[in-house]
């Protein structure tokens, strides 16, 4: 009943979906925190929701020793692991968040969130700590 609501809200009111929201703040300011505490009132309203996480740096997709790690160290460029319930693909590819968002609309998600993603375009709120409440990664020329 609610979904039935909402999907007649959205296309009522020609929502974008998915909606798009940047999480971003200094490093350990809290948006995994924040984002831990968020996601189940989200999804207690029914709502599909996705994360992409940003890393500045390169890392490892997958834990030495298990057999996906073993393939792909052996020269496999793509390995996904697969069950019934989900599936894990890892691959070497460039992609930008724009390529990702459009997998997460075609899997009918209704809100993505974007842990870091600064300078992107997108709307977003910044998580701040008390530690760090003078500086802003979002508005640097604010920060003392």
């Amino acid at each position: 009943m609610y979904s039935e609501q909402k999907e007649a809200l959205a296309q009522e009111i020609e929502l974008k979906r998915p909606a798009v929201l940047a999480v971003s703040g200094l490093h350990n300011s809290g948006k995994t925190t924040l984002l831990e505490k968020l996601l189940p009132a989200l999804r207690s309203r029914g709502l599909k929701v996705g994360i992409i996480k940003h890393d500045g740096h390169d890392f490892t997709p997958d834990v030495p020793g298990t057999d996906s790690y073993r393939l792909r160290e052996a020269g496999a460029e793509g390995v996904a692991v697969y069950s019934g319930q989900r599936y894990l693909l890892t691959e070497m590819f460039r992609l930008t968040e724009q390529d990702l968002l459009a997998l997460f609309e075609r899997h009918g998600y209704d809100l993505v969130l974007l842990e870091g993603f600064k300078d992107s375009g997108w709307p977003k709120i910044e998580v701040v700590r008390k530690e760090t409440r003078y500086l802003s990664v979002l508005l640097p020329s604010l920060s003392r």
